[in-house]
């Protein structure tokens, strides 16, 4: 139960937050919201991440996203498409996604670059709690690209910590579908 309220609390919360961020019809509120929410979650982690509370961090920068998005939302201008190839590729869209959710559940990807790079630096966050332990300053992690900016690792990061274990996948490629 909790990978998947880890999940869920990881994609759902931030489109709710993000969605207040933008105006117009739903489906465009959700859609350009979940990935301003996202950016507001992982940044609340990141920088959790640097003081040692990845979890409290990120609530409140949640909390902070969801009263500041009414005040600065974003009106969409010009006219929107709502037209029947618009609806038809956004069903299409919306399948494919469903279908890819539903098999990350029942096949979990074992092995990609993303768990050299990504997911590495996640488990090291959720298991550290900061961004100070070895895989992101050693020598002997220099193949998981410590260059790389941790925003994604530190959204993944909060899947793993309220999930409880970071030995499930499903919830990570949930994330990123």
């Amino acid at each position: 139960v909790r990978p998947a309220l880890a999940a869920l609390a990881t994609t759902l919360v931030p489109t709710l937050v993000g969605a207040r961020w933008v105006g117009g019809p739903l489906l465009l509120r959700c859609s350009l919201g979940a990935l301003v929410g996202v950016g507001i979650v992982a940044f609340g982690a990141l920088v959790g991440g640097l003081v040692g509370a990845v979890v409290p961090v990120a609530l409140l920068t949640c909390l902070a996203g969801w009263l500041l998005g009414g005040r600065l939302r974003i009106e969409p201008g010009g006219r929107l498409q709502t037209d029947r190839l618009a609806r038809g590729v956004t069903a299409f869209v919306l399948a494919v996604g469903a279908c890819l959710l539903v098999l990350s559940v029942f096949r979990p990807v074992p092995a990609w670059d993303g768990w050299m790079t990504w997911s590495l630096k996640a488990k090291a966050l959720a298991e550290d709690g900061d961004f100070y332990g070895p895989v992101f300053q050693s020598p002997t992690y220099a193949y998981s690209h410590q260059d790389y900016p941790p925003l994604l690792s530190s959204w993944q990061a909060l899947a793993y910590l309220i999930g409880g274990d970071p030995r499930v996948s499903w919830p990570l490629q949930f994330q990123l579908a």
